[in-house]
């Protein structure tokens, strides 16, 4: 230890409970040189920066970091940092400057029927990650544990990870920032075996911009799990993006939801269908509070069930200041019955590119345009109209849309 700085090399075998106190230093784990503790043991650290070249260790257990700078794992002479907390262990790292997790692994996973441990990381400045973070189960049983990313802003590459495996239920992946979130790295908290369920994706961020593959999927019986986008600006999945959420045999589709607070575009695919007997379709739902929607030419939403399923789905788009879809809403089934597509907007809706596949029922695609509101008395007048007609020319329904005139706020 030295000036402000410290490096630590070697192996070292940190007792229960102890704390690495090095608070004001920039600490420095050497590349080979490992932190380590006693199956299940627990440990902290404290500093002022922490710079992992090596490996921080604590199977079973739990590790702490808290640093008033920077937290990174990194890449050194091309050998790669871990930290290594598997068979459900923890890790909490609690940052005042930015988090980098750019090593090779960041493992909280279980094997033999353990479930995946915790990572959480809340750091006052940026995360960024280019690394596999793993909190997958393990063996029969073995449930997916949780990551938890909170910051200024998120960008991710690398892929994370909370799988069930062998009837255990996926886990939790949850990215909150009050700043941009780009997720260009998979998600994966999907479920195998009979009657697991799929885990849960909550994106909460100032904007978000994706290119990746999520998957919440759930077992053959069980149930997708849900994928939930909040942001206070623009949402935009591109067309290399995909979300699934499916489930077989007997379970149903899940939830998807986002809503943006700016312009939302959904470029890639969605999936919340499901297949097999008594199995019901998920609900999709995209919306705007004072932005636009747009799904792209590319897309396909799919909320179904497959031949001998009990319900299709839903999918709702809107309300929007404008709406545009390019792309095809698939809640049709022959013979099921219950799929339903609905569009509202609040200026203008472009489905002349559309193709909406929907039940046979007077409701199955269902456009919901501003009424005539003439005399501003927050009231539809009679007959009911719409303020402004939809544009569905050149699109294809199935069964042809059915207008339902409503009250919608007027764009901010």
């Amino acid at each position: 230890m030295s000036g402000t700085s410290c490096t630590v090399s070697g192996t070292h075998t940190i007792d229960h409970l102890c704390t690495l106190d090095w608070s004001g230093y920039d600490a420095t784990i050497a590349k080979g040189a490992k932190l380590t503790t006693a199956t299940g043991n627990a440990y902290s650290i404290s500093a002022g920066s922490l710079t992992v070249l090596g490996t921080l260790q604590a199977v079973e257990g739990s590790i702490d970091v808290t640093t008033t700078g920077d937290f990174a794992v990194q890449v050194s002479s091309n050998s790669a940092a871990a930290v290594d907390i598997k068979q459900g262990g923890s890790f909490d790292a609690t940052v005042g400057g930015n988090a980098t997790l750019a090593g090779k692994v960041f493992d909280a996973s279980g094997t033999g029927g353990v479930d995946g441990g915790s990572i959480a990381i809340d750091a006052d400045g940026s995360i960024t990650v280019s690394q596999t973070v793993d909190a997958s189960g393990g063996g029969e049983w073995a449930y997916g544990g949780s990551i938890d990313l909170t910051g200024a802003s998120i960008t991710t590459t690398g892929l994370l990870k909370a799988i069930g495996t062998q009837d255990g239920d996926g886990g939790e992946v949850n990215l909150t920032a009050t700043g941009a979130c780009n997720v260009n790295g998979a998600i994966n908290v999907s479920s195998s075996g009979e009657w697991a369920w799929g885990g849960a994706i909550t994106v909460d961020c100032g904007s978000l911009s994706t290119s990746s593959a999520w998957d919440t999927s759930g077992g053959t019986e069980g149930v997708g799990g849900d994928i939930d986008v909040t942001t206070s600006g623009a949402a935009t999945s591109t067309s290399s993006s995909s979300w699934t959420c499916t489930a077989g045999g007997g379970g149903d589709g899940c939830w998807v939801t986002v809503s943006g607070g700016g312009d939302v575009t959904i470029g890639g695919d969605i999936n919340a269908s499901a297949t097999g007997t008594d199995a019901s379709g998920g609900a999709i739902t995209i919306g705007s509070s004072a932005g636009d929607v747009t799904v792209g030419a590319t897309s396909l939403l799919q909320a179904d069930v497959g031949s001998g399923g009990w319900t299709n789905g839903t999918i709702d788009i809107g309300p929007a200041c404008n709406v545009e879809i390019d792309g095809v809403l698939d809640t049709r089934t022959s013979g099921v019955g219950g799929g339903n597509n609905s569009v509202s907007y609040r200026n203008s809706f472009d489905g002349t590119a559309a193709t909406l596949r929907a039940d046979d029922s007077p409701d199955g695609n269902t456009i919901h345009c501003p009424c005539v509101d003439a005399n501003a008395d927050l009231v539809c007048d009679t007959p009911l109209a719409c303020a402004v007609a939809p544009s569905t020319s050149g699109g294809t329904y199935q069964p042809a849309p059915t207008l339902a005139p409503m009250l919608l706020t007027a764009c901010p």
